[in-house]
């Protein structure tokens, strides 16, 4: 019998639970909400960082490119710079 009668003290019921109960709600719809919207922006993010990566990943394959390129035009120099001598 002092079972019940515990239980039936730590129970509350009022007019104040049932704000407070859905103050609770409100409070852990607005945290739900705040994490869907972190997670939106953190993927949002994550994508703006994959294609800054990818961007970059192409702008040093057009470096490589460049370098290849002047490299051989330096060698042709070279060449052409050493052919001349020897023909003095």
């Amino acid at each position: 019998m002092q079972l019940a009668y515990y239980s039936a003290q730590v129970t509350p019921s009022g007019p104040w639970v049932t704000q407070s109960n859905e103050v609770f709600g409100e409070g852990w719809g607005l945290q739900t909400g705040c994490l869907v919207v972190s997670e939106l922006a953190i993927q949002e993010a994550s994508g703006v960082m994959a294609l800054a990566m990818i961007h970059q990943q192409g702008m040093m394959q057009e470096v490589t490119a460049w370098e290849s390129e002047v490299e051989s035009v330096m060698q042709e120099m070279v060449r052409v710079e050493e052919e001349e001598e020897s023909d003095l």
